[in-house]
């Protein structure tokens, strides 16, 4: 099996404030360390904190909310209704109540 060392990377989980600074190789090339990297769509960073991820999925949520106020303003409301259920719920999960868009 072979590995594309562009997309590989180390992510140390830590709790203290200066971690140990260690080398890996793949090969002959030295790996990237990251301090976090998004994992099937959550950002898991070195201190195990969920801000990083908060903040990422509220600006993919922030970014397609407004897509669909700019694109369907005009629209009667059960069309903004669908466009909020179809776009930017998924992103928030299932549990999440249908608002007003105005």
């Amino acid at each position: 099996m072979s590995f594309n060392v562009s997309k590989c990377c180390i992510l140390s989980t830590h709790c203290k404030r200066t971690p140990p600074t260690l080398n890996y190789t793949l090969g002959n090339a030295l790996l990237n360390v990251v301090n976090s990297h998004s994992y099937l769509g959550v950002t898991v960073s070195s201190d195990l904190c969920w801000h990083e991820h908060l903040n990422n999925v509220s600006a993919k949520t922030t970014k397609t909310l407004n897509f669909i106020c700019r694109n369907v303003y005009c629209c009667p409301p059960d069309t903004k209704v669908t466009a909020y259920i179809s776009l930017v719920r998924p992103y928030l999960g299932k549990d999440t109540k249908c608002v007003a868009i105005s």
